[in-house]
Parts: structure tokens; sequence; C-alpha cells
């Protein structure tokens, strides 16, 4: 094949594969990984390959997905390469899962190399992804909206999972098959242009080629100079992280995150973001739906007075604590044992009055800020005032959440229902009526552990504080 060469020499350029290497190849049968399965074949004296191929018939196709499965086993057969298939039924998997078809079959597919790849002891996992497929998925992520990541589309290498074909087009790709008389066959869903993938492949990429003959190979070489400096950006971004967040850790990761304010002011602004952003998806445990607003909102806090805070996505809270970000990631883990909701810990309280000074310096003189959700400092005579029927103030309790708790979870006033942050805070439904909070009335102040409300807050005009904690009954 003409473009052989060319594939090994990106396979040295890219660090692809290595002499000895056990490849399990993904084989759908079609033209491209048709093509892949005969380069490696091609290179496997070369690199001294071990080369297994697995086929994934996802239950969607019925007869033309059981030809596509027969094509690759007899292929196989032809080139004594080891042959595997799994089967699946990604539509009930994407309805069980509440995703689209595409992401439920491509969630499977990847889980199924991965297992064969263990089972068989294969270092590369090769997937047949070219030059058009990284221009595709380019082109997707502009319009989705995304940063240099997204922008670099798919990379050449992820792991143990390595893309030999990135480096030429599908048009080549076909004219090769072509040219060496290869058969493969075609999956008839790929002309339905109801899948947006499909409809970049088959109308926009072909509309930008009318334009700009090698539309295709340009932007996928623009991709990997992106790719390149998201390399370098990622770099700098884990070098600050590394000099100015403190980690604490839970059960299960990161619990809180302690950023300090200088060293992010002396970073790059876009550095110092992308290691807020980092922060935030260590702590929520996932970058999906973590965008640029929720880092807008951290960085907000460098400019605020020390106690102000917001509530972030994932029951992920921020709050600014002198020099320092605090990100704190609510669980239940963190929580005050609620054994059957009788909590084993009991509520103190305590009245300050602020006779010199500020009740800041008030405050600092006991510890400063609490940052465990266990404690809280209120002005108790707002507290009142809110809390008052005329004649007593209603009482403050350690009780079992209700229904019709709410806590007001933003500087501005606004409230949300209580088991709706439990359920943010993944406690689950048969737990969250029997997780203890500290409340006046409906109004909950705390909810042991996992959040503290910013009703009442104390400020300079502040003359009598309320500190409320949860400790051990003594």
């Amino acid at each position: 094949m003409r473009i052989l060469n060319r594939i090994i020499e990106f396979c040295r350029e890219k660090d692809l594969l290595d002499s000895g290497d056990k490849v399990l190849v993904g084989l759908s049968g079609g033209a491209d990984s048709v093509c892949l399965l005969f380069m490696l074949f091609s290179m496997k004296e070369e690199f001294d390959l071990t080369i297994s191929a697995l086929h994934v018939n996802h239950g969607i196709r019925g007869a033309e997905a059981d030809r596509d499965e027969a094509f690759c086993r007899t292929l196989c057969e032809k080139l004594n390469i080891p042959f595997y298939a799994v089967r699946a039924d990604i539509p009930a998997m994407a309805e069980k899962e509440g995703i689209g078809l595409e992401e439920a079959g491509r969630k499977f597919r990847y889980e199924a190399f991965e297992r064969k790849a263990d089972e068989l002891g294969c270092n590369r996992i090769a997937v047949a992804h070219h030059m058009n497929d990284r221009a595709e998925t380019v082109l997707f992520q502009m319009i989705r909206g995304s940063k240099l990541n997204g922008l670099a589309g798919i990379r050449e290498k992820n792991g143990r999972i390595v893309r030999p074909l990135l480096c030429v087009t599908r048009e080549e790709i076909e004219s090769s098959l072509k040219e060496e008389g290869l058969d493969f066959v075609t999956d008839s869903t790929n002309a339905d242009t109801d899948y947006t993938r499909n409809y970049l492949r088959n109308e926009i990429l072909p509309a930008l080629e009318s334009l700009r003959p090698q539309a295709a190979r340009h932007i996928a070489e623009t991709a990997d100079y992106v790719g390149r400096v998201a390399d370098y950006m990622q770099a700098e971004t884990d070098a600050l992280y590394e000099a100015c967040a403190k980690e604490k850790q839970g059960a299960d990761g990161p619990s809180e995150i302690i950023f300090d304010i200088s060293a992010l002011e002396q970073a790059h602004s876009l550095i110092a973001e992308a290691a807020v952003y980092k922060g935030i998806c260590k702590l929520a445990g996932r970058k999906k739906d973590i965008t640029e607003t929720f880092v807008k909102m951290v960085m907000e806090l460098v400019d605020k007075q020390s106690g102000r805070s917001v509530d972030i996505k994932y029951g992920i809270v921020a709050k600014k604590i002198y020099e320092t970000v605090v990100l704190t990631k609510a669980s239940s883990e963190n929580a005050v044992d609620t054994g059957d909701g009788n909590c084993n810990n009991k509520l103190y309280t305590e009245l300050l009055t602020v006779e010199k000074g500020t009740a800041a310096e008030v405050i600092e003189k006991r510890g400063g800020l609490p940052k465990d959700n266990l404690k809280k400092y209120f002005d108790y005579d707002k507290l009142l005032s809110r809390h008052c029927d005329g004649q007593k103030a209603e009482s403050i309790e350690l009780r079992p959440a209700t229904g019709e708790d709410v806590m007001t979870v933003y500087r501005d006033g606004r409230r949300k229902k209580v088991f709706d942050i439990l359920k943010d805070c993944k406690v689950g439904a048969e737990r969250r009526g029997k997780t203890p909070v500290v409340a006046m009335g409906n109004e909950v102040l705390l909810i042991p552990g996992l959040r503290t409300s910013e009703t009442c807050r104390v400020d300079e005009k502040t003359k009598n504080i309320l500190y409320l904690y949860i400790a051990e009954a003594e």
C-alpha cells in the first residue's frame, strides 16, 4: 500500500508502536478498520507485532450487523489473526442510562476493548480514526463550545489506545484498498444525517472541501498544533496546581482543596483558571458539565471579602477564607452519623458579645471561620427578629430533615429545599429523612458535615454572635 511508509513513520514519530507489542485491533469491517488491520499486518515483521482483532456487534442493524461480524471473522481467518466478537443490546443500554445510541455504543465498545486487551495481555489497542475523523471532531467541538483540548480533536494516543491512521485521509484509505483489491462492508447508518457526526461527515466537510481542497487535512494539521499548545498549557497548569493547591483527602478522593490566592494572582489568568478548573473537576469526579461559568464564579471570590462563598454544581461550595479560596465537596461521607435519625452527637450553642473591636476580631480569636460544616457563626439579633412570633423566638433544635425544610444558599437570600441539597450531595432518598439538621422552624441553619446557611451572616454591625457547633455528646 502506498500509504504504508507514511504510517510507519507516523507510528515511530508519535511513539505509537514498539518492538514486541501485543496489539488488539478494533475491527468493524468498514474501510477504515480493514485498512488498519492490513497496515498492522504489513508492519508485523517491522515491529515484531502480535495481532488480535475484536468485533463489536451493537445489536442495532439485525441481519446487516450479522453480515459484518461474519465478514470480519472470515477476513481474520484468511490472515491467521485471532478473532473475537462481542454482542450488546445498545438500544436497551442507551434507554437505561438515558444517553444517545452513539454515546452508548462508543462507551460499550471501549469498555469491551479494554476488557479483551486485559484478557489477552495486549499493551496496545488500535482503532481506525483518520484525518477526516479528526477534522469532524474539531468541527463538532467548535459548534458545541470547547477549549483547547476539544479543538485538538482526536489524539494519536490515549493510554494504550493508539490511532495509526490519523496521518492519512479517508480518500487515501479507500484508494489504497481499491488498489490492493481489498473488500470491506458499509454500515447503512453512516448515511443517516440525523446523527450530528454523519451530517458533518456527509454534508459539511464535503462543502468545505469544495471551497478549499484538502480542507480536512488542513483542519487536522491545525488540530495537531493546537494539541501541542494544549499539552504545554497542561504542563504549566499542573505545575501551578502543585504549587498553590493543597488537597484534603476523603474516602473517595479529595474532599477539600485550598488555593493560595497570591499564587493564583501571580500566574497568567489562563493558567490560574485552568488550575481552578482542575480542582473543581477533581472534587466533582468528572469533567462533563463543568463549565467556564463555574471557574469564573470561583475566580471572582479572589477580590471579595473573606467569608463570601458560591454554590457550585455537584455539591461543591467555594469560599474565600482570608488569603485562600477553599473548595469543599459536600458528601454523605462527611456527614455526622445519622443512624436511624437519632443523631449520636449533640448541638451546642454559645452566645458571644462584641464588647470591643469587631465581630470579625472576636471570631478570629476563637480560631477563625470554621471549614468543616460542623460549626457556624450567626448574627443573633437578626436570627431573633427573623424567627420571632412577637412573643418568643422559635427554638433551635437538632432533628431529622423533613420535606418542608429549606436553607438559604445564596447571600442574596435565595433558598433551596434541603432534600434537593442532600440529593446534590449524593445522599440517597432513603437517608434524606434521617439526616440530622440544625433548624429554627423549617429554616435549616446547618446540615452537619455538609452545608451551612448563608442567612443572618455576621458583619461589621453585629453585636451579638450565636455560635452553633456539633460535637460528640459529653
